[in-house]
C-alpha cells in the first residue's frame, strides 16, 4: 500500500450541471508537505444517473416506473494540468442525456496524477437542470400498500427546472388495477 501523497478539492459556485452551458469547477491540488502540486495531469469521468427524488421536495416521487433509464458514465475531455500554483479550473458538459420524466444526478469523478504516475481521486456531486418540468407525486397513506376498498389521497405537483413548483395545465393520470 502506498498512501496518497496529494490533496485536492473540488469547488464550484454552480448548483446544478446545465445540459447546455459547461459548467467551471476550480481545484486546488497540494503535496501533503504542503508544496503546490504543480504541472500535473487531470482528467476524468461524469457519471450521470436517474434519481427519483428532489432536493426541497421531501416524500415526492418524480418519473414513470414504467420509463427505466440507464446510468450514463462518460471520460470527459478535460485536458487541463495545474499550475504553478496547483491550480487548475475545469470546464465541466454533460454527454448527451436522453429525455426522461426522471430527474438526473451528476456526479463529477476528477483524477490529479502525481509524479509517479498513482492517480488521486475526488468526487463532485450535482444536480442536473430538467429540460422541461416533472411532476412528483407524494401518497398521503403509510407503506405500500391500503386495504381493498379503502379511500387514498396524493398530493401531486409540478417542478419546473430551476427546482421551484409551477403552476401547470393540461396534465392527465390514469390509476391501472394491478
Amino acid at each position: 500500500f502506498e498512501p496518497e501523497r496529494l490533496a485536492f478539492e473540488l469547488n464550484t459556485e454552480a448548483t446544478a450541471l446545465s445540459r447546455t452551458t459547461p459548467v467551471e469547477v476550480d481545484l486546488e491540488a497540494r503535496y501533503l508537505y504542503g508544496a503546490p502540486a504543480s504541472d500535473l495531469p487531470v482528467d476524468g469521468d461524469i457519471d450521470v444517473r436517474p434519481v427519483d427524488s428532489l432536493d426541497g421536495h421531501r416524500g415526492y416521487v418524480f418519473g414513470l416506473t414504467e420509463q427505466p433509464v440507464e446510468p450514463i458514465r462518460r471520460p470527459i475531455d478535460l485536458a487541463a494540468r495545474t499550475d504553478e500554483a496547483g491550480r487548475a479550473t475545469l470546464e465541466v458538459g454533460l454527454p448527451d442525456l436522453p429525455g426522461s420524466t426522471h430527474p438526473y444526478q451528476g456526479r463529477l469523478i476528477v483524477r490529479v496524477n502525481d509524479t509517479n504516475g498513482r492517480a488521486v481521486e475526488r468526487t463532485l456531486e450535482l444536480p442536473i437542470e430538467a429540460e422541461a418540468p416533472l411532476i412528483g407525486v407524494k401518497p398521503q397513506f403509510e407503506g405500500d400498500e391500503v386495504e381493498e376498498g379503502a379511500t387514498v389521497a396524493f398530493d401531486v405537483i409540478l417542478v419546473g427546472p430551476d427546482g421551484a413548483r409551477v403552476e401547470g395545465s393540461g396534465l392527465s393520470w390514469k390509476l391501472d388495477r394491478l
